[in-house]
């Protein structure tokens, strides 16, 4: 069975930027770097499995209906660094700076070609779907997406995103995120077992802190094992 390697939404981010067939490694952001890395790596060794629970495309898609938002902007503003940091649009930048991208290509025709979605979409009742349909459509063959059907934990998990977020004086999480953030960390402490230890990556600094008060309240006589 593949060793199963959790991502969080910063790394699919970036992994919808990566596009093998045509661009090089131009981009020099660190985040664009490391996750071009672990999918190059990942191709390499099907013992390796990159999985992105369901429940966090929400997230993706929102920074998606964002970037659309911009087309509007970019038509009164024309083409500048300042305008968002928007990762697609920032991506975008990139490809124009790097010269891989023609001058005259605008950010609505970058976001139909790259992804097949659109200003218009914006106003479709459908729009979430359009954009989960095209980040799936995207990563496939790339990561895992699928749902996280057991987090029998959740409470204790949010108890420890907050008492992290308190003991470190670090910015308390909307709750969307501290739900979505607990979802995962409860689901890694369930599908664990000591001879199966699941890792989860993420560039959240919460985390790592979080899950070591987790294991300190709530997994003192517990063998299972999950790293992140």
């Amino acid at each position: 069975e593949p060793k199963k390697i959790f991502v969080d939404t910063q790394f699919i981010l970036y992994c919808l930027c990566l596009d093998y067939a045509k661009y090089p490694k131009f981009w020099d952001e660190e985040m664009y770097l490391v996750t071009r890395d672990l999918c190059e790596e990942s191709r390499k060794h099907p013992n390796i499995e990159l999985c992105f629970s369901k429940h966090y495309l929400p997230e993706v898609v929102h920074h998606m209906k964002s970037a659309l938002n911009l087309i509007a902007y970019e038509k009164i503003f024309s083409v500048t660094k300042g305008l968002s940091a928007n990762i697609f649009y920032k991506y975008f930048i990139a490809l124009k700076d790097a010269l891989i991208l023609d001058a005259e290509i605008t950010f609505a025709e970058f976001m139909y070609d790259r992804f097949g979605v659109s200003e218009e979409d914006l106003y479709n009742k459908h729009i979430d779907d359009i954009c989960s349909s095209a980040i799936i459509n995207i990563l496939k063959g790339h990561v895992k997406i699928s749902p996280l059907n057991h987090y029998s934990f959740f409470d204790n998990a949010k108890t420890a995103f907050n008492d992290a977020c308190e003991t470190y004086s670090l910015r308390k999480k909307t709750p969307y995120t501290l739900k979505n953030d607990a979802i995962m960390l409860s689901a890694l402490a369930d599908i664990s077992t000591s001879t199966s230890a699941p890792i989860f990556l993420t560039w959240d600094k919460t985390f790592p802190l979080a899950n070591k008060i987790y294991k300190d309240l709530f997994c003192r006589n517990n063998d299972a094992v999950w790293h992140i």
